[in-house]
């Protein structure tokens, strides 16, 4: 049984946090041995009024649900539970010894903090392992607070939350884990929710991971891996004069936001190579592939059979919000289009990301359907146009841009991002799971998932490409925001235990392609295929 603490606001909590507890609660490995309530007068000071009006203001502009900061009643056992009033001193708590040693006589393992102001004295040693605490903000670069606030102001393209165990030095703790989303640039509110909601997955994650591994082990590994972070600098809540400042800004943003939104449109379209060589993809060029001026494409996948590329790509008007998979051929010999743009697979939610793949002389496609919270493999009745449900291969989760690879080990590999609930991010966290039978087989986790929490690294952008015996994963990067660029991971070591990669800017394919506003490419041994996101101005 693991044995934990818990440090409390004095009488509600927020909704993330009381998510949090309820997994301890329902957690058999977990006891939650005692909670410390916050019993400290907190005021609100006049030099922030202007910050206050603004944080108002934008949660009123705009709003969200599901909020995290929503103050719910936690349901725990009424023993065990105390009111304390700590001895503060500017923005410190120190805990009075009759609490410590009180603390001290349940042999906690560790101490979860979602309460008090910073932590001083002995209360950072009472339990063996420390406490746990939550940074929201990228560690390097924004400490203090608010939190994920100067972010946005300053337009900085991350927000980072980290987990670590607490010190006597602010912001300066042993790193556990870190995450790492795109910064909403327009809004404090929904910034802060996005890396509220992140925060409340990693610290899951981490409780999940020391309840499997056991928590000696955890902490071994946190000892022997943890690297040392250079704090960056230290911010405060801005005070009215400032924060007049900000606030003009944040209206004026905001507006500009508003009227180029009600001219400009931002649309996917689809670029073709046809002179490709794949000893040296260098210096690739692209030209526009044709298809109707009122319609978005995105995320070409291509196949080639006989003399025949079957291009497969996401299709929508531009005034629904609803995707289907739409179907272009192309004639090798000559390089030219045959038929431009023909539906092939509709469903009643979004489909994207069609992936196509011929395994025994089948034809399969795997496009991405998250908003069915599952993932469907399908199968060809009439190549290339008629399409049937064959399987599922993942439920009860939103599966984004999956990609198989048959591997040499002869495993079927899904790359993936992947989340159990929409107030997470889509981009940020690198799922692998991986079947000896593609047919029939279960697809499992790796053990190593998920194999990065960032939204700069994480997202798939198209087939893994083998090139002069190397395997390479193409990815998104999705800083400052969806599709800014994609790179290329060398994959180093793909087993059922063990994933490793070596992330570069300077990878040897497609050396000197400018891939800004690109988020999919996918090769065959006629064409390169890619997406490029262009404004389109709106007509009525």
């Amino acid at each position: 049984m693991i044995k934990v603490g818990l440090l409390l606001p004095q009488n509600e909590v927020p909704l993330w946090v009381n998510e949090v507890i309820n997994y301890l609660k329902n957690n058999p490995k977990y006891e939650i041995c005692f909670v410390l309530r916050d019993g400290g007068i907190h005021k609100n000071s006049k030099q922030h009024l202007v910050y206050r009006l603004l944080r108002k203001l934008d949660r009123t502009l705009l709003p969200l649900s599901n909020s995290p900061f929503k103050r719910v009643t936690p349901k725990l056992d009424s023993e065990n539970q105390y009111l304390v009033k700590t001895i503060r001193k500017q923005n410190s708590d120190y805990f009075p010894e009759d609490i410590i040693q009180l603390i001290k006589s349940y042999s906690t393992d560790f101490i979860l903090r979602f309460g008090f102001k910073i932590l001083r004295g002995e209360i950072l040693n009472v339990s063996k392992y420390g406490i746990l605490s939550l940074h929201h903000g990228d560690i390097e670069s924004y400490r203090g607070g608010p939190p994920a606030f100067w972010e946005v102001y300053h337009q900085y393209p991350i927000t980072g939350v980290s987990l670590q165990v607490l010190t006597e030095k602010l912001d300066a703790g042993k790193i556990v884990d870190r995450c790492f989303l795109n910064t909403y640039k327009f809004s404090f509110n929904r910034n802060q929710h996005r890396i509220y909601w992140a925060g409340e997955k990693l610290l899951k994650d981490n409780l999940e991971k020391i309840a499997e591994v056991g928590i000696e082990r955890y902490f071994h590994f946190i000892n022997e891996s943890n690297q040392n972070i250079k704090p960056g600098k230290l911010y405060r809540t801005p005070k009215n004069f400032i924060a007049t400042k900000i606030l003009i800004w944040y209206l004026f943003n905001n507006i500009f936001l508003k009227f180029k939104r009600f001219f400009i449109k931002p649309a996917w379209k689809l670029e073709l190579s046809k002179n490709i060589n794949l000893n040296s993809l260098k210096d690739t060029s692209f030209v526009a592939i044709s298809n109707n001026r009122n319609n978005e494409c995105a995320d070409p996948f291509i196949l080639t059979d006989n003399n025949l590329s079957y291009l497969f790509f996401e299709e929508r008007n531009l005034n629904n919000k609803k995707a289907h998979i739409s179907l272009q051929i192309f004639d090798n010999v000559n390089k030219s289009q045959l038929l431009k743009s023909k539906k092939v697979l509709e469903e009643a939610h979004h489909l994207s990301y069609p992936f196509v793949l011929k395994h025994d002389d089948e034809y399969y496609l795997l496009p991405e359907s998250s908003q069915s919270n599952k993932l469907t493999l399908y199968k060809t009745e009439n190549f290339p146009y008629d399409w049937v449900n064959f399987r599922t291969i993942i439920s009860n989760r939103m599966v984004y841009d999956p990609t198989l690879f048959k591997h040499s080990d002869g495993c079927w590999y899904l790359f993936c991002t992947a989340k159990e609930k929409g107030d997470y991010s889509s981009n940020a966290y690198l799922h692998i799971y991986y079947s000896e039978d593609l047919l029939a087989g279960e697809f499992k986790p790796h053990p190593a998932n998920p194999i990065y929490k960032d939204v700069r690294i994480s997202r798939m952008a198209g087939n893994i490409i083998s090139l002069n015996g190397k395997l390479y994963r193409p990815f998104q990067v999705c800083s400052p925001s969806y599709g800014s660029n994609m790179n290329f991971a060398e994959i180093v070591n793909l087993s059922k235990v063990k994933y490793e990669e070596i992330i570069t800017s300077d990878a040897p394919i497609f050396k000197n392609t400018n891939f800004k506003n690109r988020h999919t490419i996918n090769i065959s041994d006629n064409f390169i295929v890619t997406d490029v996101l262009v404004s389109k101005v709106k007509l009525w």
